[in-house]
């Protein structure tokens, strides 16, 4: 089938205007995802989109929101084209203390990217824990991460957002609070999986991040 038949999905830096490319996202078999305790759905014959992404053309390096810049082509124009990558967890701490390109002038959207941000930020540290350590600067940078993201979520009392309070909690080793807010969650049965499973890493004292099996 040639590429004519499968739309592209072009996106284009606001800053210095190069295009990248990524391409609609194939189906998959749900059975085959992984679900861990950070949130993270792992779906290896599923293509996702990274939603921060960083212009890697010709030294421009700015970040920004790709589904603000992006649109649909079924034709090639001729345009040179860059494939998008997701963003390192070093990158997405740079996100984070550059910001966005043209950020938002409301606050409250700002606030939303930063959340967001720190969020990928903790799943991509999590994955590289998991694939290859992290130093001792990245843990500490992990362990403020994760306290911000706390501090981002206090006023939340929603069940996900306790759900996502206890396990930060127990990545930087605190299981204790990580129980007590397990059992303040509402509605226990809508998470009976994840929290049998935080539970029981925390009274293994396991700090890191779980494969949920359920």
């Amino acid at each position: 089938m040639s590429n004519e038949q499968h739309p592209k999905v072009i996106i284009k830096c606001p800053a210095c205007g190069q295009f990248h490319l990524h391409k609609k996202p194939h189906g998959g078999h749900l059975h085959s995802a992984a679900n861990f305790s950070d949130g993270r759905l792992s779906t290896p014959l599923m293509s996702e989109h990274p939603l921060y992404v960083k212009c890697r053309y010709n030294g421009c390096d700015v970040f920004f929101k790709a589904r603000e810049h992006s649109g649909e082509l079924h034709t090639h124009e001729g345009h040179e084209e860059l494939m998008l990558d997701f963003l390192t967890a070093d990158e997405y701490r740079k996100a984070i203390g550059d910001g966005l390109f043209n950020v938002s002038k409301h606050e409250d959207e700002w606030h939303e990217d930063v959340f967001s941000l720190r969020v990928l930020l903790w799943r991509a540290y999590n994955r590289q824990s998991v694939e290859k350590g992290l130093t001792k600067a990245e843990r500490a940078a992990y362990d403020e991460n994760c306290r911000e993201i706390i501090t981002l979520l206090s006023k939340k009392k929603d069940d996900e957002s306790l759900l996502l309070k206890a396990e930060l909690y127990r990545n930087i080793g605190n299981f204790d609070m990580c129980i007590c807010l397990l059992r303040q969650i509402k509605k226990p049965e809508n998470f009976r999986v994840f929290i049998d499973e935080i539970t029981a890493a925390c009274e293994a004292e396991n700090h890191k991040t779980i494969e949920i099996s359920g």
